[in-house]
């Protein structure tokens, strides 16, 4: 019925305030973070990345696994906690390891997760080496968010090369870990030890 009305009611000026106000809630539900819904949710968390220099909540980590990064598809969106022009859509994985009782993160960024002063990053030059460019024509196409977005100035030290050698292997977190993707700092917690 919904979709029914909308097709024949195409301005919004037209529209019934209730369906305005139900469209306007479903709205803000897709764009507000889900660290609130996570808050009252029964799924107790296991443990969280508390963002420093923020006032922002802390994001709890619920299951074993988390996905990082400005893409869609992530749980933990670090757009909601501020700029940096050295994040990726799918930046990193924080995952649980049942197996050895350990939290692990995997970097998928080019740009690399710093952990403890550990820089974790990708071999670009293998992978360089194995895909070779397939795209034809201008290299120089602009981006979808345009140029300037990538312009607008963040925190990074200018002297942060993506090619930069890191270690390519998960790093091990633990209990009071500092976590750095591109400008952006959390400290990662671990509920047993914060809960007692």
């Amino acid at each position: 019925q919904l979709q029914d009305y909308l097709i024949t009611h195409t301005e919004v000026e037209n529209l019934d305030q209730t369906v305005l106000k139900y469209l306007a809630a479903k709205q803000i539900q897709k764009i507000l973070p889900t660290r609130i819904t996570q808050l009252q949710s029964n799924v107790k968390a296991r443990a969280s990345l508390t963002p420093i220099g923020s006032r922002k909540q802390p994001f709890y980590m619920q299951y074993r696994t988390v996905d990082i990064g400005i893409g869609a598809d992530t749980q933990l969106n670090l757009r909601d906690f501020g700029h940096c022009n050295m994040l990726s859509d799918r930046h990193a994985t924080l995952f649980y390891d049942e197996l050895s009782g350990q939290y692990e993160m995997l970097n998928y960024s080019v740009h690399g997760t710093m952990v403890d002063e550990c820089m974790y990053s990708l071999d670009i030059a293998c992978v360089a080496q194995r895909y070779k460019k397939r795209v034809k024509g201008n290299p120089d196409l602009a981006v979808m968010a345009g140029p300037a977005a990538s312009l607008t100035p963040c925190y990074c030290s200018s002297s942060l090369d993506p090619s930069s050698e890191g270690f390519e292997g998960s790093a091990l977190l633990h209990h009071g870990s500092r976590v750095k993707f591109g400008c952006l700092e959390f400290v990662f917690s671990v509920a047993s030890v914060m809960h007692g």
